[in-house]
């Protein structure tokens, strides 16, 4: 073993735990093996260098463990997903997941949970410089918070009913993978109200002409359109301003 993975064992131990296990020996031989490549091995092609590298990484990051810093008895959020039951054009799973109080640490490319690996690779004495700088660049695991997660569905429950969904239910499941948890809303809209008869009762001729209700153009509550709350409030907002 040369100096460069001596050097490893001594400034790095928390990047692989208080114990020594043989993933964290293999990574540290493997750094071993690129670090030679750089210094030793001038005439080594380039991208087989850089190659080497990008692996090194890759690897230390999936080595450390995205629940490093999940305390016992609790859950990291890995995942929160909205799905509802049926076809709903007015129903986008992304505006829905806007909902959610609560959202999983962010993932590149879709894929990987990068700032979470980058602060996982810190070690527990903040004291050092070097775990203050992955904490300060990488992103804390999200712990799920079941109190949060009835507040979303509360919140899911109330946009169903403001978008005409009285009768709409909303469920929370959960999926357990050791320290991990998943979310999966699941919403039940049912069948839409819309407006039957809308009539306006305006005694001063003048407002009446103002608000210009012989054009339904002018209108936005329209008999036999899906009842919003929102575009009940647009239009009272509209009338006020008169």
């Amino acid at each position: 073993m040369s100096w460069q993975s001596y050097e490893l064992f001594r400034i790095y131990p928390p990047f692989f735990g208080e114990n020594y296990s043989i993933l964290s020996i293999l990574l540290i031989l493997f750094a071993d093996f690129v670090l030679n490549l750089y210094f030793c091995r001038p005439k080594i092609d380039k991208r087989l260098k850089h190659f080497g590298v990008v692996l090194l990484v890759a690897m230390l990051l999936v080595a450390c463990a995205e629940t490093k810093y999940v305390p016992d008895g609790s859950y990291l959020l890995d995942d929160v997903n909205m799905k509802v039951d049926g076809h709903y054009r007015d129903m986008n799973g992304s505006k829905l997941k806007n909902y959610a109080r609560q959202q999983n640490n962010v993932k590149w490319f879709s894929l990987v949970k990068l700032p979470l690996h980058v602060y996982s690779l810190s070690g527990r004495d903040s004291s050092r410089w070097h775990n203050r700088l992955l904490r300060g660049i990488g992103e804390p695991p999200v712990i799920y918070d079941s109190v949060k997660a009835s507040m979303t569905v509360s919140d899911l429950q109330m946009y169903l009913q403001n978008n005409g969904y009285m009768n709409g239910r909303v469920e929370l499941w959960t999926r357990i993978k050791g320290k991990r948890l998943s979310e999966d809303f699941r919403l039940f809209p049912g069948t839409p109200y819309y407006l039957g008869d809308v009539s306006y009762q305006i005694d001063d001729p003048i407002i009446r002409d103002e608000l210009r209700l012989a054009d339904p153009r002018n209108q936005r509550l329209i008999t036999g359109r899906q009842f919003s709350v929102d575009e009940l409030d647009l239009e009272r907002k509209r009338i006020t301003r008169l």
